[in-house]
């Protein structure tokens, strides 16, 4: 859940569906769980990103997202 509250809000979904069954977790969670890892692990440089220029006295924000 910390990346999704900290940096990647596009894995909100699946990992809240996930978390509803964390005492349970049968082989279908695991394999899911699984492919939120290898999502991660492929975008590693995809995220929000802040960016503050002193000189200029703005913010510059980036964002990615996955509208799939």
């Amino acid at each position: 859940m910390y990346a999704f509250v900290q940096t990647r809000f596009n894995i909100g979904y699946p990992l809240s569906v996930l978390s509803r069954f964390l005492i349970n977790l049968g082989k279908q969670h695991i394999e899911a769980a699984n492919r939120v890892f290898r999502y991660l692990a492929i975008n590693l440089g995809i995220g929000l990103t802040y960016t503050f220029l002193p000189s200029v006295n703005t913010l510059n924000l980036t964002a990615y997202s996955d509208s799939d």
